[in-house]
């Protein structure tokens, strides 16, 4: 799945990293998501532009959605910046 909208948090575990998403639905109601990872090819390259996901930025996010079903949550594939930057994962 391709979620697009605006970060308003991250959080750094270890070593997971939490981004917080808000995105438009279809009905045009405002849906916050929880995408996390474990793959520390992400977590590195995610955690070197920590910056760049300041609360407002625009994103990208591929994910996979969690096996239990849960519906605002995910599991990050891939970031992609409105510039075209994309961090670590598959292309």
């Amino acid at each position: 799945m391709i979620l697009t909208g605006t970060v308003t948090g991250i959080e750094y575990y270890n070593p997971p990293v939490q981004i917080y998403l808000d995105v438009m639905t279809e009905d045009g109601k405002m849906e916050r998501n929880g995408i996390s990872n474990a793959d520390n090819r992400i977590n590195g390259s995610v955690a070197g532009c920590e910056p760049m996901l300041a609360p407002g930025t625009m994103v990208k996010i591929r994910a996979n959605r969690a096996k239990d079903g849960t519906h605002n949550f995910a599991f990050l594939r891939n970031l992609t910046f409105l510039s075209g930057w994309m961090t670590g994962g598959e292309r």
